[in-house]
């Protein structure tokens, strides 16, 4: 008698587990749905997933002068002028993307020359102070990224594993020095 109770209690658990699953799925489906929804409509911060909605200009120039009045305090005024001309800046570049496919020796400097303009116009655009606060912003968010991944500001490549990032082969002597 106990081995059937337990049996029957032991196969309700199973089945409740097993079919409980089923429920699920479908649930976070919607909500991968839903978050791509609102991906398309709402600016990168929390909201922005990896959908396409982020090569849309309007929505990267919104987002970034957005970020730039919470982090360096524009008036109302200043945060239309960045955001016109960060959308001037990522409208050249998404041009820049189609004009140079293939040649990114051309893009990158095309991209550089649009992204100079863009701080010429800010430093225009922002006082000293506020420029100031944006440079420091910007070499914070530099460092975090650089220690999340785990690699050193600044661009350039890793060093290779299997040798010193000082260009020494790992022996200790001198190649000038010999033992004649």
């Amino acid at each position: 008698m106990k081995k059937t109770v337990f049996t029957m209690i032991l196969f309700t658990a199973f089945s409740i587990l097993a079919f409980g699953q089923k429920g699920k799925a479908p649930k976070a489906k919607e909500n991968k749905s839903a978050m791509a929804d609102t991906a398309k409509t709402k600016g990168r911060g929390q909201e922005m997933g990896k959908g396409n909605a982020w090569k849309n200009p309007e929505v990267r120039a919104d987002s970034n002068a957005r970020r730039m009045q919470r982090n360096v305090g524009l008036s109302q005024d200043q945060y239309q002028q960045v955001k016109a001309t960060n959308l001037t800046y990522f409208n050249a570049v998404a041009a820049n993307r189609e004009t140079y496919k293939g040649n990114q020796a051309g893009m990158k400097a095309a991209n550089k020359a649009a992204y100079e303009q863009r701080e010429n116009s800010l430093k225009t655009i922002l006082t000293a102070d506020q420029y100031s606060k944006l440079a420091t912003y910007r070499s914070d968010v530099k460092a975090k990224k650089a220690k999340g991944k785990g690699k050193p500001a600044g661009k350039g490549k890793p060093a290779d594993k299997g040798k010193p990032a000082n260009g020494d082969n790992g022996d200790d002597t001198d190649p000038d020095e010999s033992d004649d």
